[in-house]
């Protein structure tokens, strides 16, 4: 939970009441692109280091992390990371680490991935003093809401760490100005996934413009991709259903070309192109046989469950839902071509 401190509510940040060690930063400026989005709001960031107990993370962070703050705090008091530390160039203790901390604390999925990401970024931090980019957060009373670097925040607690370098907002921004804020932290990580890039860019674009109002050339004027990734970025955003971001997201598809190319097919064919099934435009599979809506969905599930295992097919009912009439006939259709050309 989230400690407030200071006796007056209407402390401000910058007046020297949070931290007698604090040291300001003149030379740290924000980036240009930032700065004429948010206009002089961004001029009145001042950087200090902020107690992590008064920072309260953003809820819709960009990053879609599966580990928090308190599993973060359990994680670092019961197996601290600072005896790991000691070698500057031995990382062979992260994994080992990793598996530890897994087990202990049954971490899954994502989770494993967010928590490893965590690690390894302490490992070549090792000490608050090597960080150069603070984390932003705008100030309510004695509260900081994290506006960007949570990744960063929670690197300092499995650290062990109380203080954090904050690039501090004395005015509360709107939806769309964090938005910015976030964008411009984010896109240029290398290890932000295209998954994570992409859900960015779309709350970017609904707190701007709205998905309805918005072109491939607004977009790149407000994101500052070019036009091309925009078009793409777009294309992916636009599609009419869940098939494909949610193919991204599992690491099923990889690289925002490849996606933009995918998002021309429409959902039938992508569901085939998915379950391994190779086909040309013009042999888009059309049922050979027609199931009936009238006809026992179990049944059919049963028969097309029992084919699947015996001939061992079932990437062939992958992203397919067997409870959708459209998705049974493509299962069953698609069983068929993968029996032709077995």
């Amino acid at each position: 939970m989230v400690k407030k401190f200071g006796a007056k509510n209407n402390s401000r940040a910058g007046t020297g009441t949070i931290d007698k060690d604090t040291e300001v930063s003149n030379s740290e400026k924000w980036t240009s692109a930032t700065a004429s989005q948010l206009d002089s709001k961004v001029k009145n960031i001042l950087v200090k280091n902020l107690p992590i107990s008064h920072i309260k993370t953003d809820q819709d962070n960009p990053r879609k992390l599966t580990i928090d703050i308190n599993l973060v705090r359990e994680i670092q008091n019961k197996f601290s990371i600072k005896n790991y530390l000691k070698n500057e160039e031995d990382y062979d203790w992260v994994e080992e680490y990793v598996e530890k901390v897994t087990k202990d604390f049954n971490l899954k999925g994502k989770q494993i991935g967010d928590f490893t990401s965590i690690v390894e970024f302490a490992a070549v931090l090792k000490s608050p003093k090597r960080l150069l980019h603070s984390i932003v957060v705008w100030q309510e009373d004695s509260i900081f809401h994290l506006i960007s670097g949570e990744r960063r925040l929670l690197t300092h607690i499995l650290l062990g760490e109380e203080y954090i370098s904050s690039r501090i907002s004395e005015e509360k921004l709107t939806v769309k100005e964090i938005d910015i804020l976030q964008w411009e932290e984010n896109i240029h990580r290398e290890d932000m996934t295209l998954f994570e890039k992409t859900m960015r860019l779309k709350k970017l674009i609904d707190s701007s413009h709205g998905m309805s109002k918005i072109s491939v050339r607004k977009l790149a004027k407000v994101s500052g991709l070019s036009v091309a990734e925009s078009q793409r970025y777009l294309v992916i955003i636009k599609y009419p259903t869940d098939t494909l971001i949610k193919a991204i997201e599992e690491g099923k598809v990889e690289g925002l070309q490849k996606s933009a190319a995918l998002a021309q097919l429409s959902d039938e064919e992508l569901k085939a192109k998915l379950s391994g099934i190779v086909i040309a435009k013009k042999d888009v599979i059309k049922p050979t046989i027609k199931i009936s809506k009238n006809a026992d969905i179990d049944v059919m599930k049963k028969i097309i469950g029992a084919v699947t295992k015996e001939f061992k097919a079932e990437s062939v009912l992958d992203n397919l839902d067997l409870s959708k009439s459209k998705d049974l006939n493509l299962a069953f259709n698609s069983l068929i071509t993968f029996l032709q050309k077995g």
